[in-house]
């Protein structure tokens, strides 16, 4: 069990050395700000849709898709029981502001996968981990660009659902249903092996620059009045530890019950213990808004998380077994 604990917790350290770098290259304006918009757009219009793009072509095929396509299914249990979590949890925390509470419905159905899971799925078991953790997140991916933006749309800032079909279809989804044919109709045997080995380079990217960037942006904020907030600390508790040892207990429970593999138990409990996502900043400060209390979210949960994360894997690894993808 330690092993495991230690294995999961040097990952944990990359990420949040990656997150200080980032935070440290803003406060010490090593770099001019322009470079927050380029990292953006490389990370979300580049290095993201390769590895993704990637993980399908090398691990897709029909054979894959039949196997593992119940757990999408999964993965919208997963998704519409953190939506229910946040209307529980939110309103008790937002202090009766309604764009606050918001924030924190989506903060709470909507973890970080993409800086807390994914990298720890690619360092650990590879594309197919990544390909996995896709599709276990394809619900969640549909929920974050419809119900989730609806969360951090201000009164004056709303949309038709026109504009949220739009977000829906974002590069990403559109590079994930292209990467799923591409894999099924066995691309890797005949696309030439520059071009696999040129996307293959450029998905390493999106880890280390997606972190970069992250702890580029917190640093944008006071971090004393981040940490300060005792309303975050009640937030991670339920974030990280609350929410996990739930669905911990659930699948405990529903293992032998539904003959769910460890790996999909694993994704159950890794998914749910990631920390606050970016878009609880970038969203409000799109619409200026207070960006106080997503920033302080983010922040502050991605640090516990260095420390919660490795505990709920140890748990969740020693209750369902190892996780083999």
């Amino acid at each position: 069990m330690l092993t495991t604990f230690l294995t999961v917790f040097e990952q944990m350290v990359r990420i949040i050395l990656l997150l200080a770098l980032g935070f440290m290259f803003n406060k010490l304006h090593l770099i001019p700000r322009a470079a927050e918009a380029v990292l953006s757009k490389f990370t979300t219009m580049l290095f993201l849709p390769c590895l993704v793009l990637n993980a399908y072509i090398v691990e897709c095929d029909f054979g894959s898709l039949l196997q593992y396509g119940p757990w999408v299914l999964y993965g919208a249990c997963f998704t519409l029981l953190g939506i229910g979590f946040a209307y529980l949890f939110a309103p008790r925390l937002s202090g009766g502001h309604a764009y606050t509470e918001g924030v924190y419905r989506y903060t709470f159905a909507m973890p970080n996968t993409g800086a807390g899971a994914t990298p720890l799925l690619l360092a650990m078991f590879g594309t197919k981990g990544v390909f996995l953790g896709q599709m276990f997140c394809f619900a969640q991916s549909i929920a974050t660009y419809t119900w989730g933006i609806m969360q951090l749309q201000p009164a004056h800032g709303r949309h038709d659902l026109r504009f949220y079909l739009r977000r829906l279809f974002n590069l990403n989804f559109i590079t994930l249903v292209i990467g799923m044919v591409l894999g099924v109709i066995g691309a890797k045997n005949w696309i030439p092996s520059i071009v696999l080995t040129t996307i293959s380079d450029l998905s390493d990217g999106y880890v280390p620059v997606a972190l970069l960037l992250t702890g580029f942006t917190i640093a944008d904020y006071p971090i004393f009045d981040m940490i300060a907030n005792a309303k975050v600390y009640l937030f991670s508790l339920l974030r990280l530890i609350v929410i996990p040892c739930i669905y911990l207990v659930l699948v405990w429970q529903l293992q032998p019950l539904l003959q769910m593999p460890a790996m999909l138990c694993m994704l159950f409990v890794l998914n749910s213990s990631c920390p606050a996502g970016m878009n609880s900043v970038v969203f409000p400060a799109a619409y200026g808004e207070d960006c106080r209390p997503g920033a302080s979210m983010v922040l502050v949960s991605s640090i516990l998380s260095l420390v919660t994360l490795p505990v709920m894997y140890t748990l969740v690894t020693a209750l369902c077994g190892t996780p083999t993808p």
